[in-house]
């Protein structure tokens, strides 16, 4: 027997514990409610969640900056694992049973409450700044409240339009995830329990894990990795990883609370791990940081490199927690440790709070990434504080009645209480006006296909005119082309300038398509030289649905040959490849400067960001489609002035 005052060292890490007996090798407890009241506490944990939270949310606001920061999620899910496992560990050796009710209860305690409140604040919030944010919020919001989000995505697909308009609920499917891996964590811990061998415990929880990787690259599909990025069965080799460790860790104190000697090589590996453990946990922070900055979301990714993320998880949070590492003072660091503590707000309202802080900034004619940010980091700060102080904070401590005032009556109390009722009336009320009035259709998506259905009815207007060869002009000596000398291949952004464009280069061939990307102007060139209608003059505007590479860009000068003058025009939006395409196509255009001419049509319509749609990518017909022409005539202007 233990007495209650008895005190041991798990890893180095100084436990006290309550009355401990064992009879029959089965662990109880003669005070359950104590034992489980007693909280485990590991230095350096709020750090390493604050340190992977950072990672998210600046992949979330600019992957370009940080292209691997989602294996912060990976870190999540590991800590996550080891947690929960633990404390389901703590009362399954205490008196032998887990509490479901009560594990069901703490865990919808924690995040439900902030979660039914941040989803109709957010919608309400987008019913007065940007409606267009509200298309499909229903099916978002269900899927978000259910925890059925990821699998929501998985099966339903994304349209394009969806991804011309963010939703601002797409980061709850790692919410979704989390909850279920939630579910199923007592279900296996409870199986595993009844094995009696914390090795066999350890063993198969590490197998699942592989498993789960293993499937998770299997079923890599390049074209479409929603389905490994955001499936349960695919993304919880991490959670497992965190409960392996947990069990490791139990394991250890069992065999030490019940006076049972290790053995010679346990003992020498016991003492060998507490003088690296710090070294290994630094190594490992290290690594995970390398792979925030290199990391893409490609093959590597799925086939080796999360996995690889979530075993560096394990070693530096093992490394932090031992006992007399020094990585526990660097991870206790204000405001990393901060951050770690209120991460599950933070994480909630970052995201949705970009989008809407992005679309009033390109209101107001600013479009200042820095700028867009800090403003969403700061009302994040304050919703997130917020939120825990009136919304979460009374409901884990007394349920749905810590909505109401607690004995004894305090001024403070009440106007607490008055506050939390206000705020969540507030936001439950907005939420369902903006869920009656939401549009069925963004106003791109609007635009979009009235501009398509004017395209077909003026191609069956022309007739055979349309189809009709043009004769080659002979080809202008370094001067102005008019527009019988030119063709234009383009995305939706063109399509939306087709007026404009048709109206300043009148004969003008223009042929733009929603969802066109740089690889299939290969084909439609060929079409065009099989039909005899390719001109001198090419004008490419492809830039808006994938990255443009330079050898895509020296296959097309090839096929259409070096007496072709291309037109380049580059692309504005959000997306990460656009800037990346925008130097590839820089960099060509200065490298060929006798036939190429380079648009800077984002540095044009940069001024003008008023006359933009919702989406900060499509340009408003008239003034606003007319900016796209006007960026061409002027580089064809400078570039013939140049001397070419």
């Amino acid at each position: 027997m233990v007495t209650s005052d008895a005190v041991i060292r798990i890893m180095g890490v100084r436990w006290k514990l309550s009355e401990i007996r064992t009879k029959s090798g089965r662990v109880t407890q003669d005070t359950p409610r104590k034992q489980a009241a007693t909280r485990w506490r590991f230095p350096g944990i709020d750090g390493i969640k604050g340190l992977a939270l950072l990672a998210i949310v600046v992949y979330h606001y600019n992957s370009l900056m940080l292209s691997g920061g989602f294996v912060g999620v990976d870190v999540f899910l590991t800590v996550s694992g080891f947690l929960i496992t633990l404390s389901m560990l703590k009362r399954l050796y205490a008196d032998g049973r887990i509490g479901w009710v009560d594990y069901c209860t703490h865990r919808l305690r924690r995040l439900y409450p902030a979660l039914v409140v941040m989803v109709p604040a957010v919608t309400a919030a987008a019913a007065f700044i940007q409606t267009d944010l509200l298309v499909g919020i229903r099916k978002q919001a269900t899927a978000a409240l259910t925890f059925i989000y990821n699998w929501t995505t998985i099966t339903s697909g994304a349209s394009y339009f969806d991804t011309m308009n963010p939703q601002m609920l797409k980061h709850l499917w790692f919410i979704a995830l989390l909850a279920q891996l939630y579910i199923a964590a007592p279900i296996l811990t409870r199986l595993l329990w009844k094995t009696r061998h914390p090795a066999i415990a350890v063993l198969a929880l590490t197998a699942l894990s592989a498993a789960s990787f293993i499937w998770m690259g299997h079923l890599y599909n390049p074209d479409d990795v929603t389905r490994v990025y955001e499936g349960t069965d695919t993304h919880a080799g991490g959670f497992l990883l965190g409960m392996a460790l947990a069990w490791s860790i139990c394991a250890y104190r069992n065999h030490t609370d019940t006076g049972r000697s290790h053995n010679t090589i346990v003992s020498t590996l016991i003492r060998g791990w507490r003088h690296i453990a710090a070294y290994t946990g630094f190594i490992a922070m290290l690594a995970l940081i390398i792979l925030a900055v290199r990391l893409k979301q490609d093959a590597f990714a799925f086939q080796g490199g999360i996995a690889t993320a979530s075993v560096l998880a394990v070693l530096l949070i093992a490394g932090t927690i031992t006992g007399d590492s020094w990585m526990q003072g660097l991870f206790a660091m204000h405001p990393i440790a901060s951050i770690g503590r209120y991460s599950y707000g933070i994480y909630l309202w970052h995201w949705p709070l970009w989008l809407l802080a992005g679309v009033q900034m390109r209101a107001w004619g600013m479009n200042r990434p820095l700028l867009v940010a800090a403003a969403a980091l700061t009302i994040t700060a304050l919703t997130t504080a917020i939120s825990h102080l009136i919304i979460e904070q009374p409901i884990a401590r007394n349920g749905l009645s810590g909505f109401l005032p607690q004995a004894p009556f305090t001024t403070r109390g009440i106007i607490r209480c008055i506050a939390s009722l206000t705020v969540v009336v507030m936001a439950l009320a907005g939420g369902a006006f903006a869920w009656r009035n939401a549009p069925a259709k963004t106003s791109t998506q609007i635009a979009l296909e009235r501009m398509e259905r004017m395209s077909a009815q003026h191609a069956r207007m022309n007739g055979e005119i349309a189809r009709r060869p043009v004769p080659k002009p002979k080809r202008a000596a370094h001067t102005f082309p008019t527009g019988d000398q030119m063709v234009a291949i383009g995305d939706s952004v063109m399509d939306m300038s087709t007026p404009e464009i048709e109206n300043r280069f009148p004969g003008i061939l223009v042929d733009a398509k929603t969802n066109r990307a740089i690889t299939e102007a290969g084909p439609m060139i060929s079409q065009f030289q099989a039909e005899g209608r390719m001109r001198p003059w090419l004008v490419l505007g492809l830039v808006t649905n994938s990255i443009v590479t330079a050898d895509e860009l020296d296959q097309i000068r090839a096929q259409v040959g070096p007496a072709t003058v291309m037109v380049l025009v580059n692309g504005h939006g959000p997306d990460s490849w656009i800037p990346q395409s925008n130097d590839v196509i820089r960099a060509w255009a200065q490298a060929h400067p006798e036939n190429t001419v380079y648009v800077d049509w984002d540095a044009a319509i940069s001024r003008h960001l008023d006359l933009l749609y919702s989406d900060g990518v499509h340009p408003k017909e008239g003034a606003g489609g007319d900016i796209y022409p006007q960026a061409i005539q002027q580089a064809i202007r400078d570039w013939i002035a140049q001397g070419y």
